[in-house]
């Protein structure tokens, strides 16, 4: 969806979908967000797909692996899967003074005063642009995917997402300003998100972290429990 999204944004990507197996590839947007390949945790004989559609964009690309795929190959990232029927996640509250809300495709402004303070946008490569407050907005005007944004007197602090995928919502990246971390912003995202999932139909809600990390940590204690891992492997073009 993200990828599709930042495709109507107006930004170079490339995109092939093969049954389970998903691949994205752009020299515009240089980083692992737009440029990784999908479903070959299940599939590894087909890691040449990758890897020739990588050669073939002259990109490097970052392939989600449930091990290594090829000699001498290094990983990357590895984040743990979690999992949970929707009905055992906590209903954290809001924290005092913010409000959660469902975002629309005419909250630009919101997406693009975030302040995250990382050097770099989520999953883009150092010097590359920040295309998120364009692609954040088309992906508010789609059907699968909801966007929250959490607000302190009516200022924008954070955001989040959630796929819905027939009877499944995925929770995607939630971020939160500098100056607003501590406060429980993170958990409740993770309650508002598994409500809005249960209200679509959904009777399951996955999510994925780093390992041993603020965001896993509130993964658990909202219900959530690993149920694997996933590795990228960094893939340069021959």
């Amino acid at each position: 969806a993200a990828w599709k999204a930042a495709r109507a944004a107006g930004f170079e990507i490339d995109i092939e979908e093969d049954g389970e197996v998903s691949m994205a590839a752009s020299r515009e947007l240089a980083g692992p967000a737009f440029n990784q390949a999908h479903g070959l945790a299940g599939l590894p004989n087909l890691i040449s797909m990758a890897t020739k559609f990588y050669d073939r964009h002259g990109t490097r690309g970052w392939i989600w692996a449930a091990e290594s795929p090829w000699p001498g190959a290094a990983p990357d990232l590895t984040l743990n899967m979690y999992g949970a029927a929707t009905d055992d996640i906590v209903d954290f509250a809001s924290p005092p003074g913010v409000v959660i809300r469902r975002a629309n495709g005419a909250d630009r402004s919101d997406f693009a005063s975030l302040q995250t303070g990382n050097a770099v946008a989520g999953g883009m490569q150092p010097g590359a642009i920040d295309p998120w407050p364009r692609v954040m907005v088309e992906l508010a005007r789609t059907r699968t995917r909801q966007i929250f944004v959490a607000e302190i007197d009516g200022r924008v602090v954070g955001n989040a997402s959630l796929h819905v995928s027939g009877k499944t919502g995925w929770m995607r990246g939630a971020t939160v300003a500098v100056e607003a971390r501590g406060r429980g912003i993170q958990r409740a995202f993770i309650a508002a998100r598994a409500r809005a999932a249960q209200e679509a139909g959904c009777n399951l809600v996955g999510a994925s972290a780093e390992p041993g990390l603020v965001s896993a940590l509130n993964l658990e204690k909202a219900g959530m429990r690993a149920l694997g891992t996933r590795t990228t492997y960094m893939y340069d073009p021959t």
